[in-house]
């Protein structure tokens, strides 16, 4: 009998979508779908695919429609700190014939500070 084991440890996420990100004053956030994203660019370049972006400022509930993009990230206009706190998402929608399914990623918060 084998008694040798290897024991290990990783961090693996299960669903997200797309990260926090933290930025200065002044720059631009890019917020970025996880993952291995070429069968989606694909999709979207057949029209099989499109993505909806959103974003609810900080203290709200009430989402605001961002428009929808051809491509599988966002990016933000220059950010002020007023900008801190505002939080994103993705709805991924797939289309089949007349068939269609949306799927939505978390919402990903954007932080804006002045770095030491």
């Amino acid at each position: 009998m084998d008694t040798s084991f290897i024991v290990g440890t990783t961090y693996i996420e299960v669903g997200g979508g797309i990260s926090d990100q933290t930025v200065q004053p002044g720059q631009a956030a890019t917020f970025d779908l996880k993952g291995d994203t070429s069968t989606l660019t694909g999709l979207i370049n057949q029209g099989q695919a499109k993505v909806q972006w959103y974003k609810k400022a900080p203290g709200t509930t009430k989402e605001q429609y961002l428009g929808q993009y051809y491509t599988d990230s966002y990016t933000t206009d220059a950010t002020d700190v007023a900008d801190n706190g505002t939080q994103y998402r993705a709805k991924i929608t797939l289309k089949d014939g007349s068939n269609s399914k949306m799927v939505y990623t978390n919402w990903s918060t954007l932080y804006v500070t002045y770095s030491n």
